[in-house]
């Protein structure tokens, strides 16, 4: 793909270009761009054939290659009646092309619009926790004999490894978020309060093992309800699988439990309830042993440090608050579970 101009994000002129002599597409309607993505940025459009949504990796330190392999991913959970991303094949017959904007080279591809809807830890019903429950059971299943897993499992970042046994060395957070614009949305005594949490983290961590084996596959590793939509039929769709990863299944079980609370405003109570129902439905399909049972906790306290960790060097980064309150949830939900469930 040609250089268009020299700018650090595309405009809706370039990601019609894009669309036009790249893929064969022809808008009908200026682009829309979706809301979200710090490191990517995905543009809605509108052409006689459907609507098409066109994402470009504008912070992709990875390799084609390893997109290539996430959309082999998708293809193969579809074939096999798990709902995922459709992208269609350019003009030089690539699913992954390249934009080229002065000296950086964004990978692009084009997936196929679907009408979603994401459900909210506040509404979300025991049915539809249900449906997304026994459809993350069946991929965990499905993958965990996937043919490009060892390779894909090589690729991906450490917080989803499958060396969950080894010797912990799991460091505070807390005075990355004491620096941070984060700790701007905090009173003195929430901060106390976030520093005492954050330590107890870190020693529940580093004291913990874990005594048995956990069954492992290949998981989606940033399962949450943004991530996990309904299609009109009323089946859930996966997608943005960036973070996958060879692990315990228990873990995706964790991530999903931490987002189910930092997803919305709700309380511990009704936490609760959406774990209760997620874990009952997961298990009719998928039994997960005693052992496994009891080490989800723990891996949602390492969820909680993994993710503070990550906002608050994010908001250093770049100057801004990040998610604060974001942050804040996450850390109270882990006292919470230090004082009672532990």
């Amino acid at each position: 793909m040609k250089v268009v101009k020299d700018v650090n994000i595309p405009d809706s002129e370039t990601v019609k270009l894009i669309a036009v002599k790249t893929y064969g597409l022809k808008p009908i309607s200026e682009p829309k761009l979706l809301r979200g993505g710090t490191e990517s940025r995905a543009w809605v459009i509108e052409t006689k054939t459907g609507k098409w949504i066109v994402k470009l990796y504008l912070s992709y330190e990875g390799t084609i290659t390893e997109i290539e392999e996430e959309i082999k991913l998708y293809d193969y959970l579809n074939s096999n009646s798990i709902n995922a991303p459709s992208v269609l094949v350019s003009v030089n017959g690539n699913k992954v092309e390249t934009l080229k904007i002065g000296k950086k080279k964004i990978p692009v591809i084009v997936m196929r619009h679907e009408d979603l809807r994401t459900a909210l830890p506040s509404t979300i019903t025991k049915k539809e926790v249900g449906i997304i429950a026994k459809e993350t059971a069946k991929f965990h299943i499905l993958l965990q004999s996937y043919e490009g897993v060892e390779k894909l499992s090589a690729n991906t970042n450490t917080d989803n490894s499958s060396d969950y046994r080894g010797e912990s060395n799991y460091k505070p957070t807390f005075p990355v978020l004491l620096d941070s614009p984060n700790s701007r949305v905090y009173t003195k005594r929430e901060l106390r309060t976030a520093k005492k949490t954050d330590t107890r983290i870190i020693e529940y961590l580093n004291g913990t093992s874990i005594n048995g084996p956990l069954t492992e596959s290949l998981i989606h590793g940033d399962l949450a309800l943004e991530h996990a939509p309904f299609l009109p039929n009323g089946k859930v769709y996966f997608f943005d699988w960036t973070d996958r990863g060879w692990a315990p299944v228990v873990k995706e079980i964790a991530t999903t439990l931490v987002h189910l609370f930092r997803e919305d405003d709700i309380s511990i109570e009704r936490w609760e309830i959406l774990r209760d129902w997620f874990i009952d439905s997961y298990c009719k399909t998928n039994p997960l042993t005693e052992i496994e049972i009891a080490t989800i906790y723990k891996f949602v306290l390492e969820r909680i440090w993994v993710e503070a960790k990550y906002l608050n060097e994010l908001s250093n980064k770049l100057k801004v608050d990040y998610d604060g309150e974001g942050v804040k949830r996450r850390y109270k939900l882990g006292k919470y579970i230090l004082d009672n469930l532990l």
